[in-house]
Parts: C-alpha cells; structure tokens; sequence
C-alpha cells in the first residue's frame, strides 16, 4: 500500500516544490517507494490563478532562492504550478500545508480534511 502526502502552498512555485524535494530526497536515501510526495498550490483552486507557472517567472525570488537551492542540490527549475483539486485532497493521506493562511483557506473550504491536514510553516 502507497501512502500519498501531499505539501500545499499557495502557489506551488516555491515552498511547497522545495519541500517536496527536500522529502523525495530523504525517501531516495532510505529507499523507500511505499510513500508517494507531490506539491500543489492553492491558486487556480480555491484563488484565482497565478500570473507566472514557475519560480523562475518570479526574478527576486529566484535569485534569493537559487544559492539556496542549489546548496541542497534541488533543482525545480522545470516544476510547473499544479493547482490542488478535490480528489488529490481526497487521495492524499496526509496534507501539508506551508503557510497558516493556506491552512485556513483549505479547511475554510474543505473541512472535511481537517483530520489528515497538518502545518508546518516556513
């Protein structure tokens, strides 16, 4: 049996991709394939789309970002803003959320998932 954890931000440009990385790569030294880890924002879902599809569309934060990143060897230059729907809500058995705006607004909206979401705020 898969576990599905799912890391949600507002945009999915920049926290939530990271963390997904950061957690696919500690999973990768353990070898571990039973827990599968995806990211997803919030616009295009419950706010209304974002204006850019990726961090690099975003020139300061990538540039305060890039040293960092790249220090941890995580590359999402090709990650692409996934915007979170009902059924990977659904799916998922543990939602993390990387802000306590996006919790409210998430469980504002679904508080049906109020037993499996959890904050971990950066």
């Amino acid at each position: 049996m898969t576990t599905k954890i799912i890391f949600v931000c507002k945009g999915n440009m920049h926290r939530s991709p990271i963390a997904e990385n950061v957690f696919k790569t500690e999973l990768k030294k353990r070898e571990s394939d039973s827990i599968k880890v995806e990211s997803y924002g919030l616009h295009g879902f419950i706010l209304p789309p974002t204006k850019g599809k990726c961090l690099k569309d975003y020139p300061t934060e990538y540039k305060l970002s890039k040293p960092h990143l790249d220090k941890l060897k995580i590359n999402i230059n090709r990650h692409k803003s996934r915007p979170l729907t009902e059924k990977v809500l659904e799916e998922a058995n543990l939602i993390i959320t990387m802000h306590p705006k996006v919790t409210e607004l998430l469980l504002e909206n679904y508080p049906q998932f109020k037993n499996k979401t959890f904050s971990c705020f950066f």
